[in-house]
């Protein structure tokens, strides 16, 4: 009995001196001692290793601001670095966790989830303040439950790199000021995505009382330039800038791009279900740089809502240009904005520049007047690519397309593209809409099962159409139509139609229409 007992004493003994259990450790950088135990409150450590060691995959509650001025590594063994709360429920920790200014720094992060408090209580505290520095987000991290008063809540940075499984989540910016920045990521020059890393379910609202042209927050990220690779993603994000009934800010709910860059899409990556109040781009604001879309990336599921039906506000993408291949899409962005006057603005893509090619997509969009895009300085379609079934809200006298509106520049449509299903009537025509300065040219391709085909002076006036080959079949309307009533009941049109070429047959009403008492110019050469 004696052997049995002193045999079971052994093997506990043994057991405790080999194992190791995970624990909360106090952490205070400034005021800290690592000869002390860090169990408790009264007892913090003062180093981040010391931490380390004795939390062994555990809770550091974090009292100070930890100041970095070179290059390092956090990794907690899948632990927690947190916000410190006292016991009798204070927030007495409202510093920046993890702060650096140095210039050049890389700080990198893996096996970690750095934790604000998560609660109602917003400081002016973030997560990552190292606006000098770079970050690198790797395995097995996250970055959430950070509320504060200025953006950049996540972190702030000068570049940003996310691989793996990185994520930075449930942070929230709730501003009094007039400032530019993401509620999850606010980064001054790169945000690199790769892997399957996330920005999601952030939200920025901005409370600033004056001009919403300054507004320029995002609600998953704000950034110089982005590439977002193999299957990352930025969804779920919220942004809200002060309402006003004939203002929008540039915002941008999933994320906003500041600067004449190029940034990039590809292999996957995909921006979804975010939603911008009374601002520009419910998926992405660029309002001076090019996006590319490549290889399989996607904009889809997000809505734009501005404070009255007469904002133009682009539900899915703002930007100076935009160019997609190789299966590229922007689909069912808008769906979240059915109400009848409250509603999307125009354009579920609302760029300067738009260039599609190699069986790029730009289906299912719901908007106010123009469902699917808005050109304003030219582009064009080649290589199988698709713009179709795009519809719209208010429906009006000055509506103008379910398909394509070109305000500028020329846009040429190539090859075997194809524009169709746009079929509402009777204000709503369909296909492809040019007014202003705009010029359309029609090689080749089918413009097909639309309202009308082509809209010639598209609300308010002007606009160039020229037919050189093509087809324009199966409108329920018409072919194509030179004039439209404007919506202050003038008739001031003034387009001008050419027809080199091309087939224009089958349509279900004229292949040629003026609009009465417009001032249209028609040339007839073939076709």
């Amino acid at each position: 009995m004696k052997t049995s007992f002193m045999s079971a004493l052994a093997f506990v003994v043994a057991f405790a001196a080999t194992s190791v259990f995970s624990a909360t450790v106090f952490l205070d950088p400034v005021n800290g001692d690592d000869e002390n135990g860090g169990l408790l409150e009264t007892e913090p450590v003062k180093s981040f290793e010391r931490a380390k060691a004795l939390a062994n995959g555990g809770i550091v509650d974090l009292m100070g601001s930890i100041v970095v001025t070179g290059d390092i590594t956090f990794d907690l063994d899948g632990g927690t670095l947190r916000r410190y709360i006292s016991s009798d429920g204070t927030v007495t920790n409202t510093a920046d966790l993890i702060s650096c200014n140095t210039a050049g720094v890389t700080l990198e992060f893996s096996n970690i989830t750095v934790e604000g408090i998560g609660t109602d209580v917003r400081i002016s505290g973030h997560l990552v303040a190292a606006a000098k520095a770079n970050v690198k987000l790797g395995n097995n991290v996250v970055l959430c439950k950070s509320y504060t008063s200025t953006t950049g809540a996540g972190v702030t940075c000068a570049n940003l790199t996310m691989t793996d499984n990185a994520k930075i989540t449930l942070c929230r910016v709730a501003t009094p000021a007039s400032q530019a920045g993401g509620a999850g990521a606010t980064v001054s020059g790169l945000l690199k995505m790769s892997g399957i890393s996330e920005i999601c379910f952030n939200s920025n609202v901005c409370e600033y009382g004056s001009s919403v042209a300054s507004q320029r927050i995002a609600g998953g990220a704000y950034c110089g330039s982005f590439v977002m690779e193999d299957n990352a993603s930025i969804h779920n994000n919220r942004s809200q800038a002060r309402t006003y009934l004939y203002g929008i800010s540039f915002g941008g709910a999933g994320l906003h791009v500041r600067g004449a860059t190029t940034s990039i899409m590809r292999g996957n990556a995909k921006i979804h279900n975010n939603d911008a109040y009374y601002q520009r781009g419910g998926g992405i604001c660029c309002d001076e740089g090019t996006i590319v879309m490549l290889d399989s990336s996607s904009v889809v599921s997000n809505s734009s809502i501005p404070p009255n039906q007469n904002v133009v506000s682009a539900q899915a993408m703002w930007a100076s240009a935009l160019i997609m291949s190789n299966n590229a899409t922007v689909a069912y962005n808008g769906l979240k904005t059915t109400a009848a006057r409250y509603d999307s603005g125009d354009g579920a893509v609302n760029v300067g520049k738009l260039y599609m090619h190699d069986d790029t997509l730009i289906v299912s969009n719901v908007a106010r007047t123009i469902g699917g895009a808005v050109v304003r300085n030219g582009g064009g379609m080649y290589d199988r690519a698709r713009v179709a079934y795009n519809t719209i809200t208010w429906k009006k006298e000055y509506c103008c397309s379910g398909g394509l509106l070109v305000s500028g520049g020329e846009f040429s449509m190539n090859d075997d593209t194809v524009i169709e299903g746009h079929p509402e009537s009777p204000y709503l025509y369909g296909g492809v809409c040019v007014n202003n300065t705009g010029r359309f040219i029609l090689n080749s391709g089918i413009i097909r099962n639309n309202s009308r085909g082509i809209l010639v002076a598209a609300w308010p006036s002007g606009g160039y159409v020229q037919i050189n080959g093509g087809q324009i079949v199966s409108n329920t309307a018409g072919g194509i139509m030179n004039g439209s009533r404007a919506y202050t009941g003038k008739y001031a049109s003034r387009g001008v139609l050419e027809v080199n070429g091309g087939i224009i047959a089958d349509n279900g009403g004229p292949a040629f229409m003026d609009c009465t008492s417009c001032f249209c110019t028609n040339y007839f050469y073939g076709g």
